[in-house]
């Protein structure tokens, strides 16, 4: 059996050198904590620059379900009518809905109108369309 054992005092003088800055006994300079200062600052100041645009993204899509939302039960409304009641209502109706889909009227000044509808009832079969 041919072994070579190294001595742990061999070893270390080996992988040590003569530097002493080659193997410190471990910690950050100065340097190296600025760089990453950095890249967490540059990383956090992105996700904050987005927020601003998520959340008119959010209010955006609110928006645009609650309309949705609105025109389907109008059209249900239209739809569930007896063609009497729906050829006697008026050709055109404006509507007022609050920020949550509720219908409202335009006298609470506390709480405006957020969505205006105008409904116009017309008549296919007439040339005129009325």
């Amino acid at each position: 059996m041919n072994t070579t054992h190294t001595s742990p005092s061999l070893f270390r003088a080996v992988t040590l050198g003569t530097s002493p800055r080659l193997c410190r006994p471990g910690g950050f300079n100065l340097i190296e904590v600025v760089v990453a200062l950095a890249v967490v600052s540059i990383g956090v100041i992105s996700i904050v620059g987005l927020i601003p645009q998520a959340m008119e993204s959010g209010r955006s899509a609110l928006d645009r379900t609650i309309a949705a939302t609105i025109v389907q039960d109008l059209f249900a409304d239209r739809r569930n009518m007896d063609y009497d009641d729906l050829a006697n209502a008026p050709a055109k109706t404006t509507l007022y809905f609050d920020a949550e889909g509720f219908l409202t009227d335009t006298s609470n000044l506390n709480n405006p109108p957020y969505f205006r509808v105008v409904v116009e009832l017309a008549d296919k079969r007439r040339p005129d369309g009325g």
